[in-house]
């Protein structure tokens, strides 16, 4: 007779607040080198103020250990910021977009406690 060992069944959800604004830009030089000083400046900042997944779990207990897979959909806002000007060519105006969406997916994992 074969031994059933018990299954686990579950759902998890859990939402974070998020901080920090990574930013990567700089200024750069174009155009021929007899016009060394004719440069544009490209600022990028990125930020995700929340990431929430929700999943569900199925696993097997197996005396004091339970080993699980779990899967499900995850969520974050994102927004990111850019700005653009030069001095060519007389004064250009500082140019800035930028762009708030919230991206889903989804999330999977696995683990033993």
């Amino acid at each position: 007779m074969a031994h059933l060992r018990p299954l686990v069944l579950g759902v998890e959800a859990d939402i974070d607040g998020l901080r920090g604004k990574p930013a990567i830009g700089g200024t750069f030089p174009v155009g021929p080198p007899q016009r060394p000083t004719t440069t544009f400046t490209l600022n990028t900042t990125a930020q995700a103020d929340w990431l929430m997944t929700l999943r569900g779990r199925l696993g097997m207990a197996s005396g004091p250990w339970m080993f699980y897979g779990t899967g499900g959909a995850a969520s974050a806002k994102i927004k990111v910021i850019q700005s653009f000007s030069d001095n060519c060519c007389g004064s250009t105006p500082l140019t800035t977009a930028s762009d708030t969406e919230t991206k889903s997916g989804y999330a999977l994992g696995g683990g033993g406690e």
